[in-house]
C-alpha cells in the first residue's frame, strides 16, 4: 500500500503541474510533505503500530478529494460568472509598508505588555525556560495576557513576504519577524514559529516573478530571518528534549541519533507521531458535531451562556508512546464523519485553486494573496492538525477586512 499511495501522490502531482503550469502548487507541496511523513513512519526509526487498510483507503480518497478539488477550482470560469467594477493597479512601496505599520501597531497593545508580564514571572531569559512556560500553558497556570491583537503581527509577516517579492528586503521585515516571535513566546509553541516563517516564505514562492534573481539580490538577510527562526525552533525542541529517556519502542539507530543529537526524537515524532494517531483514532472513531473547526467559536458563545462541547486538547492514544495530534483529517473526521471530511478537503481545495486563478489582467491581487498564504500554511501545517480551531486563523480572517479596505484596488 505504501508504494500505491507514493505512485498516486506522483500522479496527481505531475497532473496537477501541467494542470497549473507551474511546478510550485498546493498540492505537489501537500504531496510531498505527506509522501515524506508516510515514508518517514515506515522507516522503523520508532517502532510504530502498522497502518490499517482503513487508514490507507482515508489517506487515498483525502488526497483524491483534495487533488480534484484543486484541479476544478482552478477550472472555474470566474469572469463569466462574476463582475468586477474595481479598476486595479499597482501597489505603491509606501502604501505596502504603511499597512505592515498598521499591522505592528494593532500587535504591539498585545505583545509589549504580554513580553513584560512574562518577563516578571519567568526572567529574561525566555528561551531557556519555554519548556516550562507551555506546559503552564498546557495545565491551565499560564500568566494572563492580551490575547489575539499579537495576531496581526503574523498579518504582518505575510505582507513583509509580498513587499519582498516585490520591493526587496527592508528592515521592517526584521522588526515584524521579532514581533511575531515575541508574539509566540508566552505560549513556549513551536507551531506560532513555523507559522510565522511559512507567511514570509509562502508570498515569495508564489508571487516572485524571477526567484533566483530574488535570492541572488536580498538571498543573505532572507536566509538570516529564515535561520533565527529555525534556531529558535530548535532550542524550543532542545529544550523538551533535555529529560528524553530511552524508551523500548526506540530503534537502535534512533537511539543512536538521538545521543548524537538530542533534538531528532523530538523533531522525528512531531512530523510522523500524527500519523499514528490518526491510524488508531480510526479503530475508535468518536464524534461531536464542529468541535475542532468551530472549537473558538464555540468557546466564545459558552462564554455568553451557550453549552457547545469544547475540548482544547484532543484525546491522547498510545502509538506506543502516548500522543494526542492526529493530522487535520482526525479532526476533521470528529467533527463532520468520513463523508464530511473529504467534502471539507474538496471544499478547501476548491477555493484554494479558484482564488489562485482569480487575478485581474495576469496580477494576483493583494486581498487574494493575503487569503491564498493562509490557506497554503495551513494546508503545509495539515500532517499536524487542522489549524482552523485556533484562534489566531479567525484573527486573521478579521484582520483580513483591515487589509482588503487598505489594499483596495491595488495588485502586486
Amino acid at each position: 500500500m505504501l508504494a500505491v499511495y507514493i505512485m498516486l501522490n506522483i500522479l496527481s502531482s505531475l497532473v496537477i503541474t501541467i494542470k497549473a503550469k507551474k511546478v510550485i502548487n498546493a498540492i505537489v507541496i501537500y504531496n510531498s510533505i505527506w509522501c515524506i511523513m508516510v515514508i518517514l513512519y515506515h522507516t522503523g526509526l520508532i517502532e510504530y503500530y502498522s497502518i490499517s487498510k482503513k487508514t490507507w483507503i482515508v489517506l487515498i480518497l483525502s488526497e483524491l478529494s483534495l487533488s480534484i478539488g484543486y484541479c476544478l477550482g482552478r477550472s472555474i470560469k470566474f469572469k463569466a460568472i462574476f463582475h468586477n467594477n474595481i479598476s486595479y493597479k499597482e501597489i505603491s512601496k509606501n502604501r505596502l509598508c504603511n499597512c505592515i505599520k498598521i499591522m505592528l501597531f494593532i500587535s504591539a497593545i498585545a505583545i509589549f505588555p504580554n513580553t513584560y508580564a512574562i518577563i516578571c514571572r519567568y526572567g529574561f531569559n525566555l528561551l531557556s525556560v519555554t519548556k516550562q512556560i507551555y506546559y503552564d500553558n498546557i495545565t491551565g497556570n499560564a500568566t494572563s495576557y492580551i490575547p489575539y491583537f499579537g495576531c496581526a503581527s503574523q498579518a504582518a509577516m505575510i505582507l513583509c513576504g509580498i513587499y519582498v517579492s516585490k520591493f526587496g528586503f527592508s528592515k521592517i521585515v526584521i522588526f515584524s519577524f521579532v514581533m511575531s516571535i515575541l508574539y509566540g513566546l508566552p505560549t513556549g509553541s513551536r507551531g506560532y514559529l513555523l507559522f510565522n516563517l511559512l507567511f514570509f516564505l509562502i508570498p515569495l514562492l508564489i508571487t516572485s516573478k524571477n526567484l533566483y534573481a530574488l535570492i541572488k539580490k536580498y538571498g543573505k538577510p532572507i536566509s538570516l530571518v529564515f535561520f533565527i527562526g529555525i534556531l529558535i525552533y530548535q532550542i524550543l525542541t532542545a529544550n523538551r528534549s533535555n529529560t528524553l529517556q530511552i524508551e523500548p519502542y526506540m530503534s537502535d539507530k534512533m537511539i543512536e541519533l538521538t545521543n548524537r543529537y538530542p533534538t531528532i526524537y523530538k523533531n522525528f515524532t512531531y512530523f510522523t507521531g500524527s500519523l499514528g494517531v490518526l491510524n488508531a483514532y480510526l479503530d475508535d472513531m468518536n464524534f461531536y458535531f464542529g468541535m475542532n473547526s468551530f472549537y473558538s467559536v464555540y468557546n466564545l458563545l459558552n462564554k455568553f451562556g451557550t453549552n457547545f462541547k469544547v475540548v482544547r486538547y484532543q484525546d491522547y492514544y498510545d502509538i506506543p508512546y502516548r500522543t494526542n495530534v492526529g493530522t487535520w483529517l482526525r479532526e476533521l473526521m470528529q467533527d463532520f464523519g468520513v463523508a464530511g471530511m473529504l467534502f471539507t478537503v474538496f471544499l478547501f481545495a476548491f477555493f484554494l485553486g479558484y482564488i489562485e486563478m482569480k487575478r485581474e489582467n495576469g496580477n494576483i491581487i493583494i486581498k487574494n494573496l493575503y487569503v491564498i498564504t493562509v490557506m497554503y500554511a495551513m494546508l503545509i501545517m495539515s500532517f499536524y492538525v487542522w489549524y482552523l480551531r485556533e484562534g489566531f486563523i479567525y484573527v486573521l480572517i478579521i484582520l483580513f477586512f483591515v487589509v482588503k479596505r487598505y489594499t483596495k484596488g491595488y495588485y502586486i
